[in-house]
């Protein structure tokens, strides 16, 4: 079975088509809802009306995969085994149209699990009968009774079987059935809140107990690709988490923990590559490009119009920021948005008193960010800055090259300060950089009451920064700039780190826009120590990033980055 398990597809589109071995085995991310919901199972006892539950989570956050584990664990434990029929709906119900359709499906997979030799739906729809719904709901029952057992439905996209049945009489119908008849109950799974559960004047409105599946932590997700790694024999994974953090914090930011994105993360780090996340972003792009594609293509014209002019900028926009580029009334804007949030591709910022909107799955706006837009340039300063901020706590060079500064001695004096200062400088020499950079982090760490260390580090501030901030910005793609900028984020956060916040906050503010890019994380987390309304204005993958600089560089603030962050 081991051996099985390790030359298993991931399947990160059709989990039932893993078998229950290998599903619950590789279910480790939702263990404790999942036994929330059994609990919930175990409890509908047939003498009184049962609980039912919806699961809301956005697309790839495992619905389905939970819908599965619920099925598997119920048909392999003893007691509810005897108790309960799991039936599992499929996915897309395409064929679902009204009442009497879903009774017949339902029916279907009654037979199925049964192994029943002849189909009462096929003579159901021969007789053609107006009352085809109720007579099929009552052979439903009838060969449920035959099992001894009680059925548990578990549907996924049950919004679209609601909006697909509903005639103003149906769900109506379901819910006082449901409500009152304990041989059934229903676990359903949808993307977002849809007006059949959550308006107060429609039929299932405070009808379900609710669930959300929230996106994986960074301790989730390590422990989530540590579990698959070994159960999987990849040696590759277990490195990748224990010797490249940048890797796994970026994945985890720019997938926004989704747990099918981190699937395909977990084959790109499995391949290797060079611990590069930009290479591993780029190849997640290329994984997910036919589905977002896809998606995008399904909208109707003023919709995908409305989605492209959102997803394109990369902070939250109001319905303001946008409607000139669309050259639309307000009004009409806000109704496509409405329209975007129903069916999972929008959602609302909260806290604002003028809505702002961005797009709801996370790596789905990276993707569009990368692919479509101008604001992708910001994007890969982002990952750039993400490859140093991360490798941090496992690179030792700065540490020890810091070390080597700190003891070797030099004389206080002007001239000797000058050719400190000279030395930093020519770190801006793509050349030179390796030479100059212990002496450059010796003079921003010398005693700041010595007169002649502030003038080095102002010189340095005045002229150093600005030329290493445009040859950043000149030579991005090269390897020796990318030497350059980790020299250059090292020096601008063990500066900060060591309380100088508005000193590398007036230096950054003080280039221009271009020159600020490459440190914008780090502008924001300054602004945001002094005021945190900063944060409720950027998207959500700076935000997660901005809080752990914060809590990096303030500690002494007591700042903690899972408290004050919001998501």
């Amino acid at each position: 079975m081991e051996h099985e398990i390790r030359e298993a597809p991931l399947n990160l589109y059709n989990p039932t088509a893993k078998d229950a071995e290998t599903l619950l085995a590789e279910f480790i991310d939702r263990k404790k809802l999942l036994a929330r919901i059994l609990d919930i199972v175990q409890h509908n006892v047939p003498d009184r009306p049962q609980q039912h539950v919806i699961v809301v989570g956005p697309r790839g956050m495992g619905k389905t995969t939970l819908l599965c584990a619920i099925r598997y664990s119920v048909q392999k434990d003893d007691v509810l085994s005897q108790e309960w029929l799991p039936l599992q709906f499929d996915e897309e119900q395409y064929g679902i149209g009204d009442l009497a359709d879903f009774w017949l499906e339902a029916l279907r997979h009654l037979e199925i699990e049964l192994k029943a030799t002849q189909s009462k739906v096929d003579q159901l729809l021969n007789e053609a009968s107006d009352k085809l719904a109720q007579h099929a709901q009552d052979v439903f029952f009838e060969l449920l009774a035959l099992s001894g057992r009680r059925a548990l439905l578990l549907v996924d996209n049950i919004n679209d079987l609601f909006a697909a049945i509903d005639d103003g009489i149906a769900l109506n119908q379901l819910r006082a059935l449901w409500m009152t008849d304990p041989r059934m109950m229903v676990i359903g799974a949808t993307p977002s809140h849809f007006d059949e559960v959550s308006a107060v004047d429609q039929a299932f409105h405070d009808f379900f107990r609710i669930f959300y599946l929230d996106r994986l932590t960074q301790e989730e997700l390590e422990a989530f690709l540590r579990h698959l790694a070994e159960m999987r024999g990849d040696a590759q994974v277990i490195h990748a988490i224990e010797h490249e953090p940048q890797r796994i914090a970026a994945m985890r930011i720019l997938t926004g923990g989704n747990p099918r994105l981190v699937m395909l993360g977990y084959r790109v780090l499995k391949e290797g590559f060079d611990g590069d996340v930009r290479r591993d972003l780029e190849r997640l792009l290329d994984e997910c490009t036919p589905f977002f594609k896809h998606r995008i293509e399904s909208l109707a014209k003023e919709a995908r119009r409305t989605f492209d002019a959102i997803a394109r900028r990369w902070d939250p926009v109001t319905v303001d920021d946008i409607r000139v580029e669309l050259r639309k009334p307000s009004n009409y804007i806000s109704a496509q948005i409405k329209r975007l949030i129903a069916e999972g591709f929008i959602e609302a910022i909260s806290g604002e008193k003028k809505k702002r909107y961005q797009v709801s799955e996370r790596f789905y706006k990276v993707y569009y960010l990368m692919r479509y837009s101008r604001e992708g340039r910001r994007l890969r300063w982002l990952v750039n800055f993400m490859q140093v901020f991360y490798a941090r706590r496992n690179d030792r060079r700065w540490a020890r090259r810091l070390d080597k500064a700190l003891s070797e001695p030099l004389a206080v004096n002007p001239a000797a300060y000058e050719q400190t200062r000279l030395a930093g400088i020519s770190l801006f020499d793509l050349n030179k950089m390796e030479e100059g950079v212990a002496l450059l982090m010796r003079g921003l760490l010398l005693d700041p009451e010595d007169r002649y260390g502030r003038h080095v580090l102002n010189q340095f501030w005045r002229d150093a920064l600005p030329v290493a901030a445009e040859q950043i910005a000149v030579n991005n793609n090269s390897t020796a700039s990318d030497n350059l900028r980790q020299a250059i984020t090292e020096t601008l956060l063990t500066k900060a780190a060591g309380g100088e916040h508005e000193a590398v906050l007036d230096a950054l503010l003080a280039l221009d826009e271009s020159a600020q890019q490459p440190f914008e994380v780090l502008i924001l987390a300054l602004q945001a120590l002094n005021d945190r309304s900063v944060l409720q204005h950027i998207a959500r993958e700076k935000r997660d990033v901005v809080l752990d600089v914060m809590a990096s560089i303030a500690p002494e603030d007591g700042f903690d980055a899972k408290k004050d962050g919001t998501n």
